[in-house]
C-alpha cells in the first residue's frame, strides 16, 4: 500500500509533466524566508507571494529583486518550492541607466540557467553599483550600453534570458515615472524609435502587460511617439481583438509593442504583475483580487522535455534556444474604451485590502524616504543635471 508522502510525490511528479507550464515573473518582496530583508523595494513577506503562488498552480516562480539577484535566498526558495513540484530560477530586475552616471534607465528582468552564472553576472554588472544609492531601483556605474555588451556571450551560450520590464511605463498622472521603460524613453526625448527597437532586438522576451501600471488614459509627452503607437494599434489590433476606435493606455501600449517585437524579432511575451504587496494567506483563506490571478506567463514546453519534471537550467536555455514558447494569458476586457483586467479578478475581500492599502503606503513612505536621502547626495555632489531627471 502506498503512503500518503508516496502518493503526494506521485502527484508531483505528475504535475511536473504538462505541456504548458504557467510562470510567475517580476515581483518584489520586502522579507525573505529566513527573515532577512532583501536588497528590492517590496514590503510583503515573499512567503505570502509563495502561498498565493500555490493557490493559483504556479509552476515556475521567478522571484525579481531590484538589481540583486539574492544568491542564498533564491537557494533557500528553491529548496522550498521543488517539494511542491515547482522551480525558481534566480533572476533580478536590472537598471540600465541610458547615460554614464545617471541613476535611472530602462528596466530589465534577467534570468541565469544557474547560480555560478549569476554570481559572474554579479561580478560583471553589479559589483560596479555605487553602493551610496538608497533606492534599490537606482543604478550608477554602468550604462546600458556596456551591460547589453557583457550579457551577449552569455545570452549566445545560452546562459541567460534578458526581458524588457514595462517598456511603456506611466504610473500615474500624479507620478509619471517613465524612463524606467525603454519605450517610455523615446517619448522622454533620450533615444530614437530606431534605437530603441535596436535594444529591444537584444533581448528574449518582452512584458506585454504589467499590473501595477496606471490604467486609465495614458498622456503623451510626444505626438509623434503617440502617433506611432496608433500606427501599431492599426497593424495589430485586429489580431489582438483590440478595436482601432480605443482609448491608448500604458498596457495598450505594452500589448502593441509586445506584438510587433515579436513579429520583427521573435521575442516571447510575459505578464509581470510587479507587486510590491502581497496580503498573507491566512487560516480563513480569504482570496480573490489576487495578483496572480489576473494573468500569467505560460511557457509551452516541446515534447522532448515532456518526460521530466525541467530544471531551472533546461527553462533559462530552452528560452534563450527558442525552444520554450513564452506567451501571456490576460483576463482583460474592453470597459469605457479601455483595455482592463476584468473586474472579478481585481475585486479584494474588504479584508485583504485593507492590508494591500497599509502595505501601499508603507511602500510609497519607503519611496519617498529613500528618494529623499539621494536627492540630498547628489545635491550635496553638485549632480544638479541628474536631479532633474531622477524621475526617469
Amino acid at each position: 500500500m502506498k503512503t500518503a508522502h508516496t502518493i503526494a510525490a506521485d502527484l508531483t511528479a505528475l504535475a511536473s509533466l504538462k505541456k504548458t507550464h504557467r510562470m510567475q515573473v517580476h515581483f518584489h518582496s520586502g522579507r525573505m524566508l529566513d527573515g532577512s530583508s532583501p536588497h528590492d523595494d517590496g514590503v510583503s513577506d515573499i512567503a505570502s507571494s509563495i502561498r498565493r503562488a500555490l493557490l493559483h498552480n504556479v509552476d515556475v516562480l521567478v522571484y525579481t529583486p531590484h538589481n540583486a539577484f539574492e544568491m542564498h535566498n533564491n537557494k533557500h526558495m528553491a529548496s522550498i518550492l521543488s517539494e511542491f513540484g515547482m522551480i525558481a530560477p534566480i533572476a533580478g530586475e536590472i537598471t540600465m541607466p541610458l547615460k554614464d552616471d545617471h541613476p535611472s534607465g530602462p528596466h530589465h528582468i534577467l534570468m541565469a540557467a544557474d547560480p555560478k552564472i549569476a554570481f559572474g553576472m554579479v561580478g560583471g554588472i553589479l559589483v560596479p553599483r555605487d553602493r551610496s544609492l538608497k533606492m534599490p531601483s537606482y543604478f550608477t556605474g554602468m550604462t546600458i550600453d556596456q551591460m547589453y555588451e557583457k550579457l551577449e556571450p552569455m545570452r549566445k551560450s545560452n546562459d541567460i534570458v534578458v526581458g524588457l520590464a514595462h517598456p511603456v511605463n506611466f504610473n500615474s498622472t500624479t507620478l509619471p515615472i517613465s524612463g524606467v521603460g525603454l519605450f517610455s524613453s523615446v517619448q522622454q526625448g533620450h533615444i530614437s524609435y530606431e534605437q530603441a527597437m535596436d535594444y529591444a532586438s537584444r533581448n528574449d522576451f518582452v512584458e506585454s502587460w504589467n499590473d501595477s501600471l496606471y490604467m486609465g488614459e495614458m498622456e503623451f509627452g510626444s505626438p509623434d511617439f503617440r502617433a506611432k503607437m496608433l500606427q501599431l494599434l492599426a497593424e495589430h489590433g485586429a489580431k489582438l481583438g483590440i478595436p482601432e476606435e480605443i482609448k491608448l493606455s500604458t498596457n495598450l501600449c505594452n500589448l502593441l509593442v509586445a506584438a510587433e517585437l515579436g513579429a520583427k524579432f521573435g521575442l516571447g511575451h510575459s505578464f509581470g504583475t510587479d507587486a510590491h504587496t502581497e496580503a498573507p494567506l491566512e487560516r480563513d483563506y480569504a482570496v480573490g483580487g489576487d495578483w496572480f490571478s489576473r494573468g500569467w506567463t505560460t511557457l509551452d514546453i516541446p515534447e522532448a522535455m515532456q518526460d521530466h519534471k525541467i530544471s531551472s537550467e533546461e527553462l533559462v536555455r530552452g528560452i534563450s534556444k527558442k525552444e520554450i514558447k513564452m506567451g501571456t494569458v490576460l483576463f482583460s476586457e474592453i470597459s469605457d474604451d479601455l483595455v482592463r483586467i476584468v473586474n472579478s479578478r481585481t475585486k479584494r475581500p474588504t479584508d485583504n485590502e485593507a492590508i494591500i492599502e497599509k502595505q501601499d503606503h508603507k511602500v510609497t513612505a519607503r519611496y519617498a524616504a529613500e528618494l529623499a536621502k539621494d536627492f540630498a547626495n547628489f545635491l550635496l555632489h553638485g549632480r544638479f543635471m541628474d536631479i532633474s531627471r531622477m524621475s526617469e
